[in-house]
């Protein structure tokens, strides 16, 4: 057993902060697909030094959320739609499963947290036809986004397996700039779609695995199919969201 040579380490390093606050941005979609991300306009941003910022792009490179193009400056990771698809298609093996264990092994706290999303999707949904200005907007849309995110993560945790979450969330995170083209569809259209977040919640309440299994896997190809088309149909549309990583917390 080695017992020298090695120190206590802090919990949380600048780098590991910023590593993670960047993470956070990309899987958010505050970076558009080959967005370019300089190095010394992100340090000023979360003032840090620029060598936090190139450690953690290291990273994010290996790890394929971002191209290191210089020594200065990254770009945000594009993936063709076949990447985009063979994504989703890992999704629905690994979402399948999960979902399974999680009908199987369903929690009080767990459905209930379920239906209540489902509660706060169709609130925020009723929201978007209403008039109202772009910040008002774009508020709804991003609320939209964080509720169907936390739908997922409910069913994951449901699962009681850690591997699960952490593969799947890994994979999100490179769907993570796609994201901002499934804003813009609601947004333009002003509509979300709720009939499969209410099929796979009733399905939980019946505890019927195979139904639940089904809606998801139908749930995914739908959320799939959608940011294709509209990708491949505004793609000489090119916007960058304002929204920005914040000054680097370290805790």
């Amino acid at each position: 057993m080695l017992e020298e040579g090695l120190r206590p380490m802090g919990h949380n390093t600048i780098q590991e902060a910023v590593t993670n606050n960047l993470r956070k941005a990309i899987s958010e979609g505050q970076f558009v697909p080959g967005e370019k991300l300089n190095y010394s306009e992100l340090a000023r941003s979360m003032q840090v030094s620029m060598t936090p910022i190139r450690e953690a792009m290291r990273v994010l490179d290996a790890q394929g959320l971002v191209a290191i193009s210089t020594y200065k400056s990254a770009s945000v990771a594009s993936l063709t739609i076949g990447e985009i698809q063979q994504i989703y298609g890992i999704r629905k093996t690994l979402e399948g499963v999960a979902i399974r264990e999680a009908v199987n092994n369903i929690s009080p706290e767990i459905l209930s947290g379920l239906k209540q999303v489902v509660t706060d999707l169709e609130e925020a949904a009723a929201a978007l036809s209403k008039d109202s200005d772009n910040d008002t907007l774009r508020s709804n849309v991003m609320n939209i986004q964080e509720l169907h995110r936390r739908f997922h993560e409910l069913i994951l945790l449901g699962a009681g397996n850690k591997f699960l979450v952490r593969i799947v969330e890994f994979l999100r995170g490179h769907l993570g700039p796609y994201f901002s083209f499934t804003a813009r569809s609601i947004a333009e259209s002003r509509t979300f779609r709720l009939d499969e977040h209410h099929a796979i919640m009733q399905a939980f309440a019946k505890k019927d695995a195979e139904l639940a299994t089904s809606q998801m896997m139908k749930h995914l190809d739908i959320t799939c199919e959608t940011l294709v088309e509209y990708i491949l149909g505004q793609a000489a549309r090119q916007a960058v969201p304002s929204g920005r990583v914040s000054k680097v917390n370290v805790n």
